[in-house]
Formats: structure tokens, C-alpha cells, sequence
């Protein structure tokens, strides 16, 4: 079967746009800039409209709980997330046993999982990591055990002789009574404790100390940072070991803390938004290339219709329609252009698998069609479609195994 792409605007490596014609045949791009010489009848012919073609996303979701996974994957796939990673998630899915690990490598079989480093359940010794290795596990996810420096400090030794990347979560601490928010005026105006800026940097010191001395060598990735020291930690260290990577969500580069002060649930990320300060500086980081990847933070969760009260209420898990507005947003603004997606929505080097994201001749028909991005797009558009959860970016789907 042969489809037919039209009128789409395609970003080349060195920025420059055009509006091209794509002929995708048995799942693969065959040609661009022509439609074939083959009976109307057999050709399905899509029209974008001048939409913007890029590459399909990696990243690092969430696992939902098993009996969805396969449900859930498919819905990622379609969403333009074509290479998802699924790392644990802290409150239902845990991925510490290799009974884990072969169960879900049963359900998603082509989709990397990240286990647990802990010593919860079937790993009561941390010297047994090698068994989720041997069990399927692409690589290892640092969650609450960095809160106890001495157990990370065994991990990370064991983790040296396993020989695979590592992942560390969101440096917050889920022992204190806090909730997710920056330590800050705001915090202070609405009666909720919060962490400190401070207190991320610190964990990042600490952690990055323990690594250049128990593993030197591993790859590295912290999957979303939210302060311009700890980037800055983290930027320094890679000198020392070029495997270390880095993400900064999108959301943390454009909105701040203030959007708590009506205690709107919406808002409440782990990690917590920080003040305009530590926005800024995140989103000057960004323009120096010291970010190496935006995540999502997106998780596979049901949408909680009842309210409850904010101290109660989830972490927010944005749509990846928003997500795709947002990393547009900011990409314009830093002056770094559409161009610069690939790179910055796609894993990390180390959790590549081989997977290309790049759109070319004989490349897997994998990617989006959005709608131009206005660089007059202003913050408050964003959040005003943010809030009501809407749909601002639409992904089409062309045939089964093609995303766009």
C-alpha cells in the first residue's frame, strides 16, 4: 500500500524548512517530493496543511500497572512516543524482582524496562542487581534510595560490575512533610511546606561524588532537574565522565511556582516548579546546551474526576499533546529552532538501542505532524490550554504501524 504525504513542512539538519511531498510505502519513506505515477485508487493521499513534520519522541515513561501495558504502549505509540522506556512508578509498579521484569518483557516485548534499585521484595541484598540484569533489565532506575546515602553508596558499587546505565528520579524526598512544592514565598503564603533548592543541589552533589568513586564509567542519566545548580553540578561532572546526560522539563522553563498560589493541583510536579529565578535559569542552560534531553513527565495513570484536597492530590501527569506545545514553545524562544528536536526529544545515547529518530529516505515512517509552532505564542496560551487539559497538538494516524 502506498501513502502519499502532501503539503507537509519538513525542518532539515541545517534549519531550514520546505514544504515537501512524502511517499511512504510498507512502513518506511520511499520518497519525498513527488507523488508516484500509480492508479489514484491505490494511493491513500493525506493532506497536512503546511503542518510541521518531525521526527517521533523517546522517552521515559511511567510503566502503568501490568494488565495495561500493552494497552497503554500502543497509546504512546500513537501519541508520537515511538520509543517509550518504562522506568517504575514509585507508587504501583515497582521493578524489583526479576518476576518483574520478565512479566512486563512478556506484555511490551520491544520496550526497554529500567528496574528498581532497591531492597524491597525479591532483592533483599543489593549484590543480587545482576539477576534483573540476567532477567531482561536494560538498565537501573535510582528512585528513594538515594535518601539513604549509605545504601546508595552499596548500590552504586554493585551497579559497576553490572555494567548497565542508570537512570536517577527526581531528587525530592518523599520522607519529609512536604508536597512536591518549591520552598519559597509561596510556599510560605499558602501554608505548605516545600523543599529548598538547596536541598536538590545537595543530593546531586552527593550523588555525583559516590559515582565518581563506584562508577566511574557507567552512563548516567537524571531524568528531570529543576534548578540551574544542580545543572550546573551536573554540566562540571560530565568532564570527568562523558556518559552523564541530563533532562530539564519543558514546564519547568516556562511556568513557576506562582501558579500554586490557588492551590491548583494542575500544577503540582515532582519534580516541585521553582521560582522565576531558577526558571530563568534553566531556560538560559537550555540555550547553552548544557540540556541534553525534555521529558514528558508523562506516567500512565486514570484522570482522578472526584477532587480531593490539594495536600492529597496526584502528581500532575500532563498530556503529551501539551508536552509537544510546550518543547515548541521553548525551542522558539531559546532561538534554537524546530531543527534541534530530534536531539532533544529523542533518549539520551545510552538508551538509543539503535533506534533512529531522524526522518529520511528508507527511515521508518515514524513521526508528527503539528501544527506550526507561532513563536508570538505566549505563556499564558500555553497554560490556558494546559489547564483544561486540552488537545492543542492532534497526531493522525495514517495506517497500523505509522505514527504521525
Amino acid at each position: 500500500m502506498t501513502t502519499v504525504i502532501l503539503n507537509g513542512k519538513c525542518v532539515s539538519a541545517t534549519g531550514q524548512v520546505a514544504i515537501q511531498n512524502m511517499v511512504v510505502q510498507n512502513g518506511k519513506i520511499t520518497g519525498l517530493g513527488y507523488i508516484p505515477d500509480e492508479d489514484e485508487a491505490s494511493i491513500t493521499q493525506i493532506n497536512l496543511e503546511k503542518h510541521l513534520i518531525l521526527p517521533a519522541t523517546s522517552d521515559f515513561l511511567r510503566a502503568p500497572e501490568r494488565h495495561a501495558a500493552t494497552e497503554a504502549i500502543a497509546a504512546a505509540h500513537q501519541a508520537g512516543i515511538r520509543y517509550p522506556i518504562l522506568i517504575p512508578n514509585d507508587q504501583t509498579t515497582v521493578f524489583d524482582t526479576p518476576a518483574d521484569i520478565q512479566a512486563y518483557a512478556r506484555c511490551v516485548p520491544d520496550t526497554p524496562v529500567m528496574a528498581s534499585v532497591s531492597r524491597g521484595n525479591g532483592v533483599t541484598h543489593l549484590s543480587e542487581l545482576a539477576t534483573l540484569k540476567a532477567a531482561g533489565a536494560a538498565g537501573f532506575y535510582i528512585g528513594r534510595i538515594h535518601e539513604n546515602e549509605g545504601l546508595l553508596a552499596q548500590a552504586l558499587m554493585w551497579l559497576n560490575t553490572v555494567q548497565l546505565p542508570i537512570i536517577v528520579g527526581p531528587l525530592t524526598c518523599f520522607d519529609r512533610d512536604a508536597t512536591h512544592l518549591n520552598e519559597g514565598i509561596v510556599s510560605f503564603e499558602i501554608g505548605v511546606k516545600g523543599e529548598l533548592v538547596v536541598d536538590e543541589w545537595r543530593r546531586v552533589q552527593t550523588i555525583l561524588t559516590l559515582m565518581a568513586h563506584y562508577c566511574p564509567k557507567i552512563p548516567v542519566h537524571f531524568l528531570a532537574i529543576s534548578s540551574p545548580q544542580a545543572l550546573a553540578s551536573i554540566h562540571r561532572a560530565k568532564a570527568q565522565n562523558p556518559g552523564i546526560t541530563v533532562g530539564v522539563s519543558p514546564v519547568h522553563m516556562i511556568a513557576t511556582d506562582a501558579a500554586l498560589v490557588d492551590y491548583n493541583p494542575a500544577f503540582k510536579f515532582n519534580p516541585p516548579l521553582r521560582s522565576a529565578h531558577e526558571r530563568d535559569g534553566l531556560f538560559e542552560a537550555l540555550k547553552t546546551g548544557m540540556v541534553d534531553h525534555l521529558p514528558s513527565l508523562h506516567a500512565f495513570s486514570p484522570l482522578h474526576k472526584q477532587p480531593v484536597p490539594f495536600i492529597e492530590a496526584p502528581m500532575t501527569t500532563q498530556t503529551v499533546s501539551v508536552y509537544y506545545a510546550l518543547v515548541g514553545h521553548v525551542l522558539l524562544a531559546a532561538g534554537l529552532g524546530m531543527d534541534q528536536w530530534a536531539s532533544l526529544v529523542g533518549a539520551p545515547s545510552a538508551w538509543r538501542h539503535g533506534h533512529q529518530t531522524t526522518i529520511g529516505l528508507n527511515r521508518p515512517a515514524t513521526f508528527l505532524a503539528l501544527p506550526t509552532v507561532s513563536p508570538g505564542i505566549t505563556n499564558q496560551m500555553i497554560w490556558d490550554t494546559f489547564a483544561w487539559q486540552g488537545h492543542a497538538v492532534q497526531p493522525v494516524s495514517i495506517q497500523k504501524g505509522m505514527r504521525v
